[in-house]
């Protein structure tokens, strides 16, 4: 019996979906089709849709932001230790915001859990990053 991909439920109740799937640098994709049961169907079109109109912007962001950390944490800047702490700080915390409010699992992980839980262990560990960001921050 296949399993949901939404739900990672195992069930005969399964539909097949064809869907477009960006790539990893969120560029053209290739269509794959993936099962789902019927209560979730639009739940998994709306999250692949954000993760089609939102996934080029998750990566920039990312990869922005740790560039900019790795500048203000540096001696580059030439600030003093204590500011390029907290500047490198909520550097670190705006990188979980954006892994929070836009939370794409691996597909390894999708594939062990499903999308559904695979969103709530995203996200969780997002606002984890966030906090530990603002910890460095106040501690600099």
């Amino acid at each position: 019996m296949p399993v949901c991909i939404w739900s990672h439920e195992t069930s005969d109740r399964t539909i097949s979906v064809a869907l477009d799937v960006p790539s990893a640098t969120g560029g053209e994709g290739s269509r794959r089709t993936v099962w789902v049961l019927p209560e979730h169907e639009a739940d998994l079109r709306a999250c692949n849709a954000s993760v089609t109109r939102n996934g080029r912007l998750f990566l920039v962001a990312t990869l922005g932001l740790s560039a900019l950390v790795a500048v203000v944490a540096s001696d580059v800047m030439g600030l003093p230790e204590s500011a390029s702490t907290a500047a490198g700080g909520l550097g670190v915390a705006a990188i979980g915001l954006v892994i929070a409010a836009l939370p794409f699992a691996t597909p390894q992980t999708i594939q062990m859990v499903g999308i559904r839980r695979s969103v709530v262990f995203v996200r969780a560990l997002g606002l984890l990053v966030a906090a530990m960001g603002v910890w460095v921050a106040a501690a600099g």
